[in-house]
């Protein structure tokens, strides 16, 4: 399995505006070959939350697939516009991850 981990700043007062963005995003992100699932995680400032967003997937190859899907940036550049700056991108191996279905 592999992640790719966004480190982003959200813009002060667009926090529900980076959620809606970001459930578009993961609608769409659902129909990719190799996707296993996200999670965004938030800290600091609730009006401007300092976030980690973490996609797993099955393969690099998968992630970087994802990558040429047109409507996936186009929805990717509209969660983007409620950040400051440029996010720091990481991509890592995952040596192990459960969740629980219950």
């Amino acid at each position: 399995m592999y992640a790719r981990i966004w480190h982003l700043q959200v813009r002060h007062g667009m926090k529900d505006e980076f959620m809606k963005a970001m459930d578009s995003l993961i609608h769409l992100v659902r129909q990719e070959e190799g996707y296993f699932g996200v999670i965004a995680l938030a800290s600091g400032n609730p009006e401007a939350p300092e976030v980690r967003v973490v996609a797993l997937w099955d393969t690099p190859e998968a992630v970087h697939e994802s990558e040429k899907d047109l409507f996936l940036m186009q929805a990717m550049t509209k969660y983007m516009a409620c950040c400051e700056g440029v996010p720091k991108i990481l991509e890592k191996e995952v040596l192990a991850v459960d969740f629980a279905a219950d």
